[in-house]
């Protein structure tokens, strides 16, 4: 688990169609400026697709500075060691004898599944169903339940679509077999989501691209953190790589537990946040930065963490009020085809005379403001977003006393909200609630790979 928590400068760039995440101070950086040498590992460019703004986030597995962030996620596992080849000999008992034969018994490396699998040539999903026999991706699937198995245990059965979605990431030749492994968990998460534009993702997930660059100092003109392009379909990292900071992870816990390498480690936690926004929907995009992050975050938490306790960050605590009113499949839908109009209507359904939709949105869009301002600071935004939080919890109240008359008192409702408005950081116990993650409740610390 990492140590500590890095403070992130997270900027919009809507004309470039990305967002970019900054250790703070910060300066626009460009390679040929850079003073400090940084290595890049770049991947082939796709076709674009429909821009989206997509602000990211990330956390560092460096202990050295005390650090924030919008996104933590937490690694948590069972370390699953290669197999080495094994070689048996045998010879006669008989000291006169000589060796008559040598057998060989060779046990394959778990990596040999993501090395060697047979990626599928073309996407077989039209829109959201399967378009092709089963006699064309019979293989894939056999191995793929295989690998489940393996990790999960025999009770675990996910749907063919979500097996399919990961046969995509599986056939991705752009990457590397080892960010394949770290992903294949998400196979939990294509499960449990119904609203996943399954062709359009389909293709994401079979064509991203993956690029890192590495600062060897820490100063006014290095990055740490992550971004997400949609416009090439591409996750870019940036490590800041010190001495100091090499020194502490490879004595930490994190690295005991996992073995990998210190920029691998750091790629390994911020995989987990940008591989959820790969799987949004492009082609409507009016979520809003606030729903939009607010959501991946919410999800991280349940599939990557493992904390349903989490509620520093007021976006998740909006989201659960708002789950308590339309439940969690409008919140879902929405976030995975990026359309607001899904909430709204699911509010007009229940107040059809009235602009409060139209008001919650314009809310979100200023307390984002807010958040930029604070340069993303959960603590600093806190104060100026007073008033703004105060509206948006009076409007979502006469939403949930329509629909639930006279339970407020004693209602989970009431306890997001209270902790929302800031009154309590208390957690209370019945708050623990997975809205998600089917698989909750299950032993969660499953075998992980690294």
């Amino acid at each position: 688990m990492k140590n500590t928590i890095k403070k992130l400068f997270c900027i919009s760039l809507s004309t470039l169609s990305l967002s970019a995440c900054y250790v703070v101070p910060s300066v626009n950086v460009e390679e040929s400026s850079l003073n400090m040498h940084p290595t890049t590992i770049t991947t082939t460019e796709t076709d674009e697709v429909k821009p989206v703004i997509n602000e990211t986030t990330s956390v560092s597995s460096n202990c050295v500075t005390d650090f924030t962030s919008e996104t933590i996620a937490v690694q948590s596992a069972i370390n699953a060691e290669p197999l080495v080849n094994a070689t048996l000999t045998t010879s006669a008992v008989s000291d006169y004898a000589s060796i008559s034969e040598q057998k060989v018994n060779t046990v394959k490396s778990p990596d040999d599944f993501y090395i060697n699998f047979k990626p599928l040539p073309f996407n077989i999903f039209v829109g959201n169903d399967i378009s092709c026999s089963s006699e064309i991706y019979a293989e894939q699937i056999k191995r793929i339940d295989e690998e489940i198995d393996y990790i999960y245990g025999e009770n675990y059965n996910p749907c063919l679509e979500a097996k399919l979605l990961i046969c995509a990431l599986l056939s991705n030749q752009n990457i590397e077999y080892k960010y394949k492994k770290w992903l294949f968990h998400m196979v939990e998460y294509f499960d449990d989501n119904a609203y996943i534009q399954r062709e359009e993702i389909y293709d994401k997930l079979q064509t991203m691209q993956i690029e890192f660059i590495v600062f060897y100092e820490e100063n006014e003109k290095s990055m740490y953190g992550a971004e997400y392009r949609v416009d090439e379909n591409k996750i870019i990292f940036y490590i800041i790589e010190t001495d100091e900071y090499k020194e502490c992870y490879y004595n930490s816990y994190a690295y005991e537990e996992t073995g990998l390498p210190y920029v691998d480690n750091d790629i390994h936690y911020l995989l987990k946040h940008e591989i959820f926004h790969n799987t949004v929907s492009n082609k409507v995009d009016n979520l809003g930065s606030f729903l939009n992050e607010g959501m991946t975050v919410f999800l991280e938490t349940e599939y990557n963490m493992g904390d349903i306790n989490y509620i520093e960050d007021q976006r998740i605590l909006y989201l659960k009020m708002l789950i308590e009113i339309i439940g969690k499949d409008k919140i879902l839908e929405a976030y995975s085809k990026s359309d607001w109009s899904v909430i709204e209507e699911a509010l007009l359904a229940i107040d059809p005379y009235t602009s409060k939709p139209v008001r919650i949105y314009e809310l979100m869009i200023e307390w984002d403001s807010e958040w930029a301002n604070s340069h993303y600071d959960y603590y600093l935004v806190s104060e100026p977003t007073v008033d703004i939080r105060t509206e948006m919890s009076q409007i979502l109240t006469e939403y949930y006393n329509k629909v639930y008359p006279y339970t407020y008192e004693n209602s989970l409702y009431a306890k997001y909200n209270e902790m929302f408005m800031g009154r309590t950081d208390y957690l209370y116990d019945d708050m623990a609630k997975a809205y998600f993650n089917s698989r909750f409740e299950e032993d969660w610390f499953i075998t992980r790979l690294y």
